[in-house]
């Protein structure tokens, strides 16, 4: 009953914004947008925080899937939360890494923090955000750690050295010991 109010209230607002709309008895509604409007993703967000219909006033999470395979390589997932009426709703939106997020702190403030660590682990630079200054990773570091891409090694080594007191940035070196792998179970029948 409550899914298809939501449903119909989606429509009149946003018909020409929304590539599909997701509804599932067991989880929360999930609302897919057009490529096209990620440049008006803050005044959707805007409307839906301060609809008297919805009032999703709280973000609750804010992340980036990738997919190398896709033209669109990444997908940015938000998950919103309407206190007054004990609803969710999760938002996806595909875009490539040419394109430009607008910042969402001008409607959610604690989507700050989420822009951070997307730029850190995946590269994705939010435009007109104040504050992208490293997170989880040092200022040194090379790369975007959450990348499919990316190399499980990583591209340096990061260890204190006793004799010289200090910290050592050193190529990664893989010996050829680690590359061989016994396929072999010690618990399987020979």
């Amino acid at each position: 009953m409550f899914d298809s109010y939501i449903l119909s209230i989606f429509k009149q607002l946003f018909t020409p914004c929304i590539s599909a709309i997701l509804l599932n008895n067991a989880a929360h509604p999930l609302l897919i947008l057009k490529n096209k409007i990620l440049s008006d993703l803050p005044s959707i967000l805007k409307i839906v925080k301060l609809s008297t219909l919805l009032r999703l006033s709280t973000l609750v999470e804010l992340t980036v899937c990738d997919n190398p395979s896709n033209v669109n390589r990444f997908t940015l997932n938000l998950f919103l939360l309407s206190i007054e009426y004990n609803f969710r709703l999760a938002i996806n939106c595909m875009f490539s890494l040419t394109q430009f997020i607008p910042t969402l702190s001008s409607v959610y403030l604690n989507s700050n923090w989420s822009e951070r660590e997307i730029r850190d682990m995946f590269g994705v630079y939010f435009t007109n955000n104040i504050d992208l200054r490293r997170l989880l990773t040092d200022y040194g570091f090379e790369g975007f750690p959450l990348r499919k891409d990316f190399p499980l090694t990583g591209y340096f080594e990061v260890r204190y050295d006793d004799e010289r007191q200090q910290i050592l940035y050193e190529p990664v070196q893989l010996t050829q010991e680690f590359r061989i792998f016994a396929l072999s179970s010690p618990w399987e029948k020979k």
